[in-house]
């Protein structure tokens, strides 16, 4: 019988050996891997996904989907029939120069130019309730851009979301061909009671 001490050295060397080493390491590989798939998961599902109804024009009668943000707060009611307004000038980087449009109402914003959190705190500053930030490239029709805070310690206190840059694109160009500067919707709805009418140019 192996004495005491000599057992427990015999221990130690074993847990010394390199096929300990990679037993270890690949349990705590698998451990993180699977601790950063729950928390990406669980970021997934807080920020989700918000649906909204354009009411008028009539053209754009649709449903859309739009992606939650990481910056800005998230919706906590209805709002309906509110107009949703082409900011000016579009990427929301300067001053915009239609606030008693955007005042009380929704903001539709065009990515690029500045920082996200500068488009939600200008947007804010304008007395804008919401953003909609769509992509910038007109062909995009599956990807939904990440908003993200800017490092620069400012707050934003409105609900900000992101659009796909094909229905953006859809949804001011249309706007425009018809003289208007806004478009009549309510966000977010409840896409499994409500009936949804997807736009045409998309599949989801």
């Amino acid at each position: 019988m192996l004495m005491p001490s000599l057992a427990v050295f015999l221990l130690m060397i074993s847990y010394l050996t390199p096929e300990y080493h990679s037993e270890t390491t690949s349990k705590a590989k698998t451990t993180n891997e699977r601790l950063q798939q729950k928390e990406t998961k669980n970021d997934s599902n807080s920020r989700g996904d918000v649906y909204f109804l354009i009411s008028e024009p009539e053209s754009l009668r649709y449903t859309f989907k739009a992606r939650s943000s990481r910056i800005g707060i998230p919706f906590t009611e209805e709002l309906s029939n509110i107009a949703l307004v082409l900011a000016e000038p579009r990427d929301a980087c300067a001053s915009t120069i239609n606030k008693l449009d955007i005042r009380g109402n929704i903001a539709l914003v065009e990515r690029g130019g500045c920082s996200f959190l500068e488009k939600c705190i200008e947007i804010e500053r304008s007395g804008g309730i919401a953003l909609i930030v769509y992509d910038y490239d007109k062909h995009n029709d599956e990807n939904y851009i990440e908003m993200i805070d800017d490092n620069t310690s400012r707050n934003c206190s409105i609900p900000a979301v992101s659009l796909l840059g094909k229905d953006g694109y859809m949804i001011v160009h249309s706007l425009l061909a018809l003289k208007l500067n806004r478009a009549v919707i309510t966000i977010p709805i409840n896409v499994a009671k409500d009936e949804v009418s997807n736009p045409p140019w998309l599949m989801w």
